[in-house]
């Protein structure tokens, strides 16, 4: 087996956004554009306490999402940990990447590294078409995913001795 191959396996790229709501679907977009790689492609509207568990089964996840008001069109970075009591009004639905992700290594034993990458995005209005904002986004995004998984790739492939 080539180890190259099974580490991309290893990686989920997840879009969040709603396809009908203009930029918001940037994600989708990118997914699409996606199809047929080797990573592991879903697509959610929205972050979830679900995810903490669906994460266990990476080494890398990279949560993709439209970002208003960002003011380069695309960025790449690493998901900050933070502490999460779950008594403390944790609610099951829309959670930020950071409570996954604690809730990732809290409940789950996960080892996931999780990036966010974020796209630069105009307006999110029902039923409106990418804006221009957003397909310059949806290019530089894709670049920036392929340089980054490349990466991550070869520092997360086994080495041979």
């Amino acid at each position: 087996m080539d180890p190259m191959n099974e580490s991309a396996h290893r990686i989920l790229v997840l879009a969040i956004g709603n396809p009908l709501m203009g930029d918001d679907a940037l994600g989708l977009r990118l997914l699409e554009r996606l199809s047929g790689s080797p990573w592991t492609l879903e697509h959610a509207y929205q972050l979830q306490i679900e995810h903490a568990a669906d994460w266990a089964a990476y080494s890398v996840v990279v949560v993709v999402d439209a970002a208003m008001g960002q003011q380069v069109p695309a960025l790449f970075s690493p998901v900050a940990e933070v502490e999460v009591d779950a008594r403390e009004g944790l609610s099951s639905h829309r959670l930020e990447p950071p409570v996954v992700l604690a809730l990732h290594r809290a409940y789950f034993e996960g080892t996931a590294k999780v990036f966010v990458l974020s796209m630069a995005a105009e307006g999110f209005e029902l039923g409106a078409p990418l804006s221009s904002i957003g397909e310059l986004a949806l290019v530089a995004g894709e670049a920036l995913l392929m340089q980054e998984l490349a990466r991550l790739t070869e520092v997360h492939a086994p080495r041979e001795h």
